[in-house]
């Protein structure tokens, strides 16, 4: 069995983060090792504080800088890293991904990707159900997004245009079952060994379209699927962006917030130019372009 890391970035969502862990060790008894990224939060100290509390002697904290962190501590259930500022889900990511391959040493292992504003219902072994329908599948899937919910929509199999822009079908919502995506939403999704030496690509700046352009890359680069299936969870969506008022990076507020986003939307559509098409019809006829894209390569 692969190890399980769960990965999460904290800015200024301390108190959501909290309850959001407490509630994944709950319904997660299976064995796994938290790397949170505190991204520049007001509350550093606090929050980091409460890790260590909770997990005590499997605690570690490292900074931000690769060469200073030595080897990892195997053993240990939740790994700080503490950001003197906010390094954007892109980068920071990519810095907890780097500790997940540094803690693993070469062994097999699979991430976890939950936002701190995600409320987790489900009942025990969600992530054992899951594996174990993914392996029905053999080897095909390399990344499986968990958002659902019986109240609220939120992010099933995504599909994009000629302009990567998102889309579903009427028939999806409320619809609690799997299915083949163009892309899934990573604010809780689970990635399996066989795409975790991929990266977040560093051109897109902060926040936006890097959750699709990881999906695109796992299928149009590694030739293996990305799915939808339903655990029950509510995703909040952009608290900590609307917690400090779109202040972000180089956005000072939202209309440059939303111009960051439109950069990384064209960025998504020239760089993925040759695989994007047009809006299909139905859930049918979107199964039907993903096996047709099936043998498309990168250009």
């Amino acid at each position: 069995m692969s190890k399980t890391f769960v990965v999460t970035l904290n800015w200024n969502t301390t108190e959501s983060m909290k309850t959001m862990i407490e509630a994944v060790d709950r319904s997660m008894p299976e064995p796994h090792t938290w790397i949170v990224l505190d991204n520049g939060s007001n509350d550093q100290v606090k929050a980091i504080s409460w890790l260590g509390e909770r997990y005590q002697d499997s605690f570690g904290v490292f900074g931000t800088d690769r060469d200073g962190w030595g080897k990892p501590n195997v053993v240990m259930n939740c790994v700080a890293i503490r950001s003197s500022y906010n390094l954007g889900c892109v980068k920071g990511h990519n810095l907890c991904f780097d500790m997940a391959a540094e803690i693993a040493d070469g062994e097999p292992y699979k991430i976890v990707m939950i936002d701190t504003d995600v409320e987790v219902y489900e009942p025990k072994y969600w992530l054992t159900r899951v594996e174990m329908w993914a392996d029905l599948w053999g080897d095909a899937i390399g990344i499986v997004g968990l958002e659902h919910s019986k109240n609220e929509i939120c992010a099933p199999a995504v599909f994009l245009d000629t302009h990567g822009n998102w889309y579903i079908h009427e028939d999806q919502t409320m619809a609690p079952n799997p299915c083949r995506a163009e892309s899934v939403g990573l604010g809780f999704a689970v990635l399996f060994p066989s795409v975790v030496g991929l990266r977040f690509d560093e051109g897109y700046k902060m926040y936006y379209k890097q959750d699709d352009d990881l999906c695109f890359s796992v299928r149009f680069d590694l030739g293996l699927d990305c799915w939808a299936y339903p655990v029950d969870v509510w995703h909040r969506g952009a608290a900590s962006l609307r917690e400090n008022e779109y202040n972000v990076g180089d956005a000072n507020g939202w209309d440059q917030f939303d111009k960051m986003k439109q950069d990384n939307q064209r960025y998504f559509a020239r760089k993925w130019a040759f695989a994007l098409r047009g809006r299909r019809i139905d859930i049918q006829a979107e199964q039907d372009h993903l096996r047709e894209m099936k043998g498309v390569k990168r250009q």
